[in-house]
């Protein structure tokens, strides 16, 4: 193995990887304007990229951990530690190869919690639907909705939306 080749070739697979969740992290906040605004074609087109640029992340991801393995270490954050230190004592100091390992873990976490964000958005906005056509069908037992005032009212299953 040529661990100076392969370190390259880690650089450039860690610097794609990081083009590609920085593209994710525009995708997810484009998401979360379109699921703000109901803006449906943008969430469409935000989805049809997401699954995109998931595929080219998760193939840039296996190349990743391919070559960590073959260097001997695991592809988990102690595997990359352990070869930053190995890296160090042939080398000396790897500071590019760390810059890059943090910035991609820092762009994983502002992916993750977009992501999060943008599920509860979606788990949000899917509730409201439910309600609503619960109470178009006639409002089944214990639907909630609030009256004019804010405050919540149970709906029975005689009440009717006019009612409320």
């Amino acid at each position: 193995m040529d661990m100076e080749r392969d370190l390259g070739e880690l650089e450039a697979v860690l610097d794609a990887t990081g083009q590609q969740l920085a593209r994710l992290y525009r995708v997810l906040e484009n998401e979360h304007l379109a699921l703000r605004d109901n803006d449906l074609s943008t969430l469409e087109a935000a989805s049809s990229e997401k699954n995109q640029l998931s595929e080219h992340i998760d193939a840039l991801e296996k190349h990743r951990s391919q070559l960590i393995v073959q260097a001997g270490f695991t592809t988990d954050a102690t595997g990359m530690a352990a070869l930053v230190g190995t890296l160090e004592q042939q080398y000396g100091p790897v500071p590019q190869l760390v810059q890059r390992w943090q910035a991609l873990q820092h762009l994983i976490r502002k992916c993750d919690r977009q992501n999060r964000i943008n599920g509860f958005l979606l788990e949000r906005s899917r509730h409201r639907v439910q309600t609503v056509v619960a109470l178009l069908q006639g409002g089944g037992q214990g639907n909630e909705i609030y009256d004019p005032h804010g405050a919540t009212v149970v709906l029975r299953a005689s009440a009717s939306l006019a009612h409320a």
